[in-house]
């Protein structure tokens, strides 16, 4: 298997996903102050940042945890556990009503 087409496909996968999720972080001001009713001001700001930041903390949480469990039980098994956690996790959100 050719090792750039590898390195380049996982390049532009990574810069998708990366770039979808900072898309979202100009409007999570916006739907915290008109959805869930938090007040402009000073609470708006410490929940925009504690949102912000809430994925990089449990990333860095999860990441050592993940890390043990793929030396332990193989990449191969824990990447195809966690694909099936967020194929499970998207297709919960059906389900979600607001």
């Amino acid at each position: 298997m050719n090792w750039r087409r590898n390195l380049a496909a996982l390049w532009f996968a990574e810069f998708t996903a990366i770039f979808g999720f900072s898309f979202a972080f100009p409007f999570l001001s916006i739907f915290l102050s008109k959805d869930l009713g938090v007040h402009p001001g000073r609470d708006l700001d410490l929940w925009t940042a504690a949102s912000a930041s809430a994925s990089g903390l449990a990333l860095a949480v999860a990441s050592p945890i993940w890390g043990i469990l793929g030396d332990r039980f193989g990449r191969k098994p824990m990447l195809l556990r966690s694909m099936l956690g967020g194929a499970i996790t998207v297709g919960l959100i059906f389900f979600v009503q607001n």
